[in-house]
């Protein structure tokens, strides 16, 4: 009896229970009815109670019915619009909430420079999984101009949050990237960039990798990239991973972005620092410093000496030693430096590399040398290198004649030696290699300079002698592999033949002799284009001189910036834990944006480098960069000019023909070389 009376209170209460809460549902559920016999200024108190208590359902509703109400002010308006796209959104009716916004845009035409017009139009976008219309609204917003900057930032970190979690990182870094070039002042750059960090601190380390791995190499020292390369290296230094690497990864950061948070991400590195201790990097140098070759080796020290400076005034100390490889025994040297000396740019001469295996250095230390090619030395797995190669130097002239001209068929006049035949090798393969064919091949002796003329006469098949028109080549360019010095002879020879319609093309030592020639005679050198390493107007090179100039140490050229770069790009790679190909290549992999002061080198999975040389044309004191497209004009100018050339011969020859004895020869025609004038 005492259990059926407990169950039954229990079961009262229960009951009582339900009631109250129905009663509570009741209270604040009103009906349709009962909203409707509000008055609007009654509907407009009790939507914005709701508003303000965070009832979100109640406060769509009111706000809803607010808007049909035909006595509702045009000021009011827009407040109950936006309300109600809030409410709308915080109950999760997306399309409700896009509704609301297009009422807001009628009834206030600066409503989609609000922020929160922006923000709610792209979350609720989002929501709905309209991807297309997503990205036409971020395109939209980056066309506009005068969007204030509180909505560009809010609509940039709006924008992040929506393709991230739509599994696109690569849009969501564009977003903030975009939004970044924009920003009005230093203080907007900053606000997003502490935005950013707020964000990249509540992801997990799985998803702050994909983020980082998703960052374009082209880009990666610029918000918001550097940022997230910074917070990945920094989580990673606090685990049980690579403190050196990290270390590296975070210094680099600094040393290389212009970040407004720069101080802060500073002060986060010395507390690291102060904990773990600062890695050592050492970086040595094998040159020639005495000899034949002293002046080179010099500049290359020079270059390194203020490398070494940059660094130390960047907060990184790095230690450079230069061992001379003019002096007798100097692989000793070099193996007697401490271990953390891993790194080593040079030597100079394939000589100087012989001596170092039996030494067994190549297996102690990673060799970057400063040679167009290794020999029997395996490149990627026994050394590397830091200069450009033969192919390089084919790549760029078979690019600027296929690519950049449009030259399909091409002719190469090497001489008869080894580097002739090489190079004339390289370049065919390269021009297969777009899409064009080495139509034509000739050779000349290289010391027999009298037979040189008989070499063009043949390339261009028409009698060495008669002198006058050749037929017009099948072909548009001619590499000519040799030394600046021998095209000066080879070029005229062309225009002997009315052929100065024909692109020259040359190695990288025509560019380092056009540093040191003056007064050239350009009319036979418009269509004459060579690759190079080294450009002095580009924006890094003026940054070395002015570098230079600041320290007293002279004038930058080709082998100066080459030490200045191998120790900066030394000490971003860091001291090696070992020199096996796997660890130094996977570091080469990682050394994306890196910022060259010569033209910029890349490495293979496998090690072997690359690099993108600049193109450069002969001036009338050193050389200025080619310019294809006046290039271009000055072909079809020279085409002109043959034309109305054989022209004026032809008509000559008629008039002889044609003229009685006694009349007078007819003047004498414009030589070929003043026809050749702009």
């Amino acid at each position: 009896m005492i259990f059926r009376r407990t169950a039954f209170a229990v079961a009262l209460t229960l009951c009582a229970a339900l009631l109250f809460g129905c009663a509570q549902r009741i209270a604040w559920a009103p009906s349709a009815e009962s909203v409707n016999l509000m008055t609007t200024p009654q509907l407009m108190q009790e939507a914005a109670k709701a508003y303000d208590q965070r009832d979100w359902a109640r406060g769509e509703l009111y706000y809803g019915r607010l808007l049909e109400r035909a006595d509702l002010s045009g000021r009011d308006r827009p407040l109950a619009a936006r309300r109600l796209a809030e409410s709308a959104f915080e109950s999760r009716h997306y399309n409700q909430s896009l509704a609301a916004l297009d009422l807001w845009a009628k009834a206030d035409k600066k409503a989609v420079d609000d922020w929160r017009w922006t923000d709610l139009n792209i979350r609720s976008l989002a929501a709905l999984g309209k991807a297309a219309a997503l990205e036409e609204q971020r395109a939209w917003l980056a066309g506009r101009k005068n969007v204030p900057w509180e909505t560009r930032q809010k609509a940039a970190l709006a924008f992040f949050d929506a393709f991230y979690a739509d599994g696109h990182p690569v849009q969501a870094l564009q977003a903030l990237a975009d939004a970044y070039r924009l920003a009005p002042d230093g203080p907007s750059r900053a606000a997003l960039e502490k935005d950013f960090l707020v964000r990249l601190g509540a992801l997990g380390d799985k998803d702050l990798k994909r983020l980082a791995e998703a960052a374009p190499s082209e880009a990666r020292s610029a918000f918001p990239y550097a940022l997230t390369d910074f917070e990945r290296a920094r989580r990673e230094a606090k685990g049980k991973d690579d403190w050196a690497e990290s270390w590296r990864t975070m210094r680099a950061v600094l040393a290389a972005s212009q970040l407004e948070s720069k101080d802060v991400l500073a002060r986060d590195l010395r507390e690291l620092e102060k904990k773990r201790g600062v890695p050592r990097t050492g970086v040595a140098l094998a040159l020639p410093l005495s000899g034949r070759f002293a002046d080179v080796g010099q500049k290359i020290a020079r270059g390194a000496s203020l490398a070494q400076w940059a660094l130390a005034n960047a907060g990184q100390e790095t230690e450079v030693r230069v061992i001379n490889t003019e002096v007798p025994g100097w692989p000793a040297r070099l193996n007697e430096l401490p271990p953390h000396f891993s790194l080593v740019g040079g030597p100079l001469r394939m000589e100087a590399v012989k001596e170092m295996e039996p030494a067994g250095l190549l297996a102690k230390c990673a060799f970057f040398t400063f040679l167009p090619s290794l020999g029997d030395v395996r490149e990627g797995a026994q050394a590397w290198r830091f200069f450009p190669s033969a192919r390089d130097q084919a790549r760029a002239a078979a690019k600027l004649a296929v690519d950049d001209l449009g030259i399909r068929n091409v002719a190469v006049l090497a001489p008869e030696e080894k580097f002739g035949r090489h190079m004339r090798d390289l370049f065919a393969e390269e021009v297969a290699a777009r899409g064009g064919h080495v139509s034509v091949t000739e050779t000349y002796p290289p010391g027999d300079h009298p037979e040189w003329g008989k070499s063009v006469a043949r390339l261009l098949h028409v009698p060495f002698k008669s002198g006058g028109t050749a037929p017009k080549a099948d072909f548009g360019a001619v590499f000519l592999p040799d030394g600046w010095a021998q095209a000066q002879v080879l070029i005229p020879n062309f225009f002997f033949h009315e052929s100065g319609y024909l692109v020259f093309l040359g190695p990288e030592m025509w560019s380092r002799a056009l540093d040191e020639s003056r007064d050239l005679e350009e009319q036979y050198y418009r269509l004459t284009a060579c690759s190079g390493a080294w450009d002095q107007e580009s924006p890094a090179a003026r940054a070395l001189q002015s570098a230079l100039d600041e320290q007293g140490l002279g004038a930058a050229d080709f082998w100066v910036a080459l030490g200045y770069d191998f120790v900066r790009f030394a000490a971003r790679m860091g001291g090696l834990d070992s020199i096996s190909p796997a660890e130094v290549n996977g570091r080469l992999a990682r050394m994306e944006g890196f910022d060259f002061s010569l033209a910029p080198m890349s490495w293979t999975p496998d090690g072997a480098a690359s690099e993108a040389l600049h193109l450069f044309q002969p001036a009338k004191d050193g050389k200025v960069a080619a310019d294809p497209a006046r290039m271009r004009e000055s072909i079809a100018k020279a085409l002109s000019r043959r034309e109305l050339f054989i022209k004026a011969a032809n008509t000559q020859r008629q008039g002889k023909a044609s003229a009685p004895a006694a009349v007078p020869a007819a003047p004498q025609l414009t030589t070929p070389g003043e026809l050749d004038r702009d």
